[in-house]
């Protein structure tokens, strides 16, 4: 998918930093997607885990759990890697050079979330409040990019990131009206 899109977008002049901010806010958008999807599995699949004869099927079982939660962030990061790539470079004889420089990024941000979130996030708030508190990371590097981009008009800008904002809230909000939580 992310090919066929690289396709399509390297075809035609686009907005870089309105693109990835996009990208950055439908992963952080798709990791809380991610969790209802866990949340609704998570009972059924531990009720079946509890009953399982085999070391295979409760594996398979675990498997299934971190797929639920995992599987939608690391599509969506996936698409956007190679978009990232087009849109990134300034000249093109310099692609190899940016890409080691979005490798370098990359791996620093994995690496430094990481250590926030065993180290710092998870002992200071919990597994549930550190996952809603990353996914705000995620949400607050998309409006970085898309506040940085001067060629939009400040409204839009703001607009665009004031919705993704009030979005998240509303949200987060719903899941504690709802009770979806596993602090139990």
């Amino acid at each position: 998918l992310g090919g066929m899109m690289y396709q399509y977008i390297a075809a035609k002049p686009v907005n870089s930093y309105l693109t990835l901010a996009t990208y950055q806010l439908i992963n952080g958008f798709s990791a809380i997607v991610s969790y209802v999807v866990f949340y609704l599995f998570h009972q059924v699949l531990v009720n079946r885990a509890l009953t399982s004869g085999s070391f295979g099927e409760l594996l398979l079982i675990q498997v299934i759990l971190c797929a639920t939660l995992l599987f939608l962030p690391a599509i969506f990061l996936g698409l956007s890697l190679p978009l990232t790539g087009k849109l990134y470079p300034k000249h093109l004889q310099h692609t190899g050079k940016s890409f080691g420089h979005l490798a370098r990024i990359g791996f620093l941000g994995m690496l430094t979330g990481f250590i926030l979130t065993r180290f710092v996030l998870i002992p200071l708030t919990g597994l549930y409040y550190a996952y809603f508190i990353l996914v705000l990371l995620i949400i607050i590097s998309g409006i970085y990019l898309i506040l940085r981009d001067s060629r939009l008009l400040r409204g839009f800008r703001l607009g665009y990131a004031i919705l993704a904002i009030v979005s998240y809230f509303a949200i987060v909000s719903a899941f504690r009206t709802f009770h979806f939580s596993f602090s139990d």
